[in-house]
């Protein structure tokens, strides 16, 4: 059996041997339902004789690519050290035009059983925070491992899919169950809590019900 792909497309785009923008859409028709994540040459960017590669955004381009395809889940860099090398300060370009958020990793063990959504039990304005107190329920095989908060507008739809959205990523450490967490709240802002809980598989929970806060003149108030 096939757990996942990861085709090494080295080659970049415009290279007419092997194009990039050819084997990319030939891997994602070719996927069979499987995980697809995309080998990405990291040690070729300024250093090949495809000047192709002396484009400080190259690599940019190839992962924008990728996401016009549904199929493909990600990339992998090759190699770690490449990257700390930092040739043409990619690392960066990276961070700030594909990377600019916050991801999960991709679930693992589908059939592993659901997590139960945290739930809300205190709720405190501290000095321009919101200290939320959450009770979190352990599933006997799915032990919760992190957990997420997501942060969303008034009128924005509570989408746990959009990473744009989590504000804090937080390792499990509460006692008997409970955490507390504590988010700065902007004045005047009024958002949408939403918390879930991720296990070693990197499955997710059901998300928590939302708290919607509200910071005015007089400090924060929890509203729903």
């Amino acid at each position: 059996w096939i757990d996942y792909l990861v085709p090494q497309i080295y080659w970049s785009m415009g290279f007419a041997a092997a194009d990039y923008e050819v084997l990319v859409p030939w891997w994602a028709d070719h996927s069979f339902q499987k995980d697809l994540y995309i080998g990405q040459a990291a040690y070729k960017v300024n250093n090949n004789q495809d000047i192709n590669w002396e484009q400080p955004c190259q690599l940019i381009d190839q992962v924008r690519f990728n996401r016009t395809f549904s199929e493909v889940s990600g990339s992998v860099y090759f190699s770690a050290r490449s990257l700390i090398n930092n040739p043409l300060k990619v690392v960066k370009r990276l961070k700030q035009n594909v990377y600019a958020h916050p991801a999960i990793v991709p679930q693992h063990n589908a059939r592993e059983e659901e997590l139960s959504a945290p739930t809300l039990v205190d709720f405190q304005d501290k000095g321009g925070r919101a200290v939320m107190k959450w009770q979190i329920k352990a599933n006997s095989n799915s032990a919760m491992r992190y957990l997420l908060l997501y942060r969303f507008g008034k009128a924005e739809d509570l989408d746990i899919s959009n990473a744009e959205a989590i504000v804090k990523k937080i390792p499990l450490s509460g006692k008997d169950g409970l955490q507390e967490i504590a988010v700065r709240q902007p004045l005047w802002n009024r958002y949408k809590y939403v918390l879930t809980g991720v296990s070693a598989s990197h499955v997710e929970s059901h998300p928590s019900q939302p708290v919607e806060v509200r910071r005015g003149i007089f400090g924060i108030k929890k509203l729903n």
